[in-house]
């Protein structure tokens, strides 16, 4: 990767990357890639698409290419159904596989939620079915691309990541979550700034402004310390947080841990402090699924046949997906090029936050020029925290044991010790219902 120079004063130098390789390439939302790369200023040769259906491939990939010249992005577009030549000479791996399509992952959820798991642990079902697959694609890009770095954003991303470093300690992996993203940005507004950063268009990556510190999971997170310019905006934040009519985060919570929990984290708390119960009607519930995932798949695969359709109006008839612009492409930009951006990922804890339980916690870290950092000194967890932490990671090692080994026992007991569930009992009626009603890997 080179770095190419810009006209003095351009505050965002163009960035030269050779290849962009996308598993699960034949998704509908791939074509908002290019609208990404433009907007971070990647040139980027090729962008090679990756899917196992030929047909939306070929799809995808030809408007993929309108997409790309309507935005003025020069690159090469390429597809195959071969996972190994698409990997060959990728500078980034972008992994966005749902094995199954998501009218399997969007059945699992609907069934978790029916039966009360619909927190942190709603995506453990899907984790069942991806991830001896996302193993073997991990192992493969060390045959093919060595150096690449893989950007994990298929949830549960900190889940995926906790494997790879297992399975492929070899391999650069580094997961996406937009939940801490979008917290950040709630802190600024909060505290009256109308971004974290000076740049808007960033959407609160780049290092510096407004900052927190995060630490947690996929989608269950503790944020510890506010800081503008290394100084601690905390106390005013929880102050404003306090006096608001409907506080972003519950007041009462915050007084009892000392620290901010976010999405799956503020619904543990709730959850430890009164009686949960199985819903009575879960069985029917998981049996009443409707998906709509199909309809809006045919729908957008039409709009994209359709070239006397602007692109524009065939994404809007798709809808908005996002995470490429907020997420995706700033962690490629930061990882090919010079400016320091902040980003919450997935890292061993060695480096990020001791004490924490096993091998990989998200956390906030700069990333700049192929260097990933932790941003902020550790801080120890207090006991409740610290509790439901162990618990949450003791589930999420049995889920990848449960996957790779093909044990539906194990899945049970994955269930069971997660702090949302209350008894194996109800960990056995949810396993029952996911394996009569879609089709997971295990025995």
């Amino acid at each position: 990767m080179t770095h190419d120079a810009e006209p003095a004063g351009h505050p965002h130098p163009m960035i030269e990357i050779e290849k962009i390789c996308v598993l699960g390439g034949s998704s509908i939302n791939t074509p908002e890639l290019f609208d990404a790369l433009q907007a971070e200023r990647l040139n980027v040769g090729e962008v090679c698409l990756v899917g196992r259906s030929a047909d939306k491939l070929a799809i995808v990939a030809r408007f993929c290419r309108r997409r790309a010249s309507d935005v003025g992005v020069t690159t090469t577009v390429t597809e195959t159904t071969d996972l190994d030549q698409g990997m060959v000479g990728a500078d980034f791996v972008i992994n966005m596989v749902r094995v199954g399509g998501t009218r399997l992952w969007g059945h699992c959820a609907h069934i978790m939620m029916a039966y009360g798991l619909g927190g942190q642990p709603i995506y453990h079902a899907g984790a069942i079915s991806n991830l001896a697959v996302v193993v073997d694609y991990a192992r493969r890009m060390l045959a093919t691309c060595p150096g690449a770095w893989l950007i994990e954003f298929t949830n549960p991303c900190g889940l995926h990541a906790e494997a790879l470093v297992r399975h492929t300690p070899a391999l650069k992996v580094i997961s996406g979550c937009n939940v801490p993203i979008r917290t950040r940005e709630s802190v600024a507004t909060l505290l009256g700034y109308e971004t974290p950063t000076a740049d808007a268009r960033q959407r609160g990556t780049l290092a510096g402004g407004i900052e927190i510190s995060w630490f947690g999971f996929n989608h269950c997170g503790w944020v510890t310390d506010v800081t503008l310019d290394g100084e601690s905006l905390l106390p005013e934040v929880l102050r404003r947080n306090a006096s608001l009519a409907e506080p972003l985060w519950e007041p009462e919570q915050i007084e009892r841990i000392g620290i901010i929990p976010v999405a799956g984290a503020a619904q543990l708390l709730n959850e430890a402090n009164q009686p949960r119960t199985r819903p009575a009607d879960a069985k029917e519930r998981a049996a009443a699924y409707t998906d709509g995932d199909d309809e809006r798949d045919s729908r957008a695969l039409a709009a994209y046949r359709d070239e006397r359709l602007p692109t524009e109006q065939a994404l809007i008839e798709k809808g908005s997906f996002g995470s490429y612009r907020s997420a995706i492409v700033p962690i490629v930009a930061a990882l090919a090029g010079q400016t320091p951006r902040r980003y919450f990922a997935a890292w061993p804890v060695s480096e990020a936050l001791p004490n924490f339980p096993d091998a990989t916690v998200e956390c906030a870290f700069t990333l700049q020029a192929g260097t990933v950092a932790p941003a902020f000194e550790p801080t120890p967890l207090p006991a409740a925290v610290a509790a439901a932490c162990q618990r949450i990671r003791d589930s999420e090692l049995l889920v990848i044991d449960a996957a790779l080994t093909r044990s539906r026992s194990k899945f049970v007991e994955a269930l069971a010790v997660h702090p949302e569930c209350d008894s194996i009992s109800d960990a056995e009626a949810v396993v029952a219902a996911l394996l009569e009603h879609v089709d997971l890997p295990i025995e």
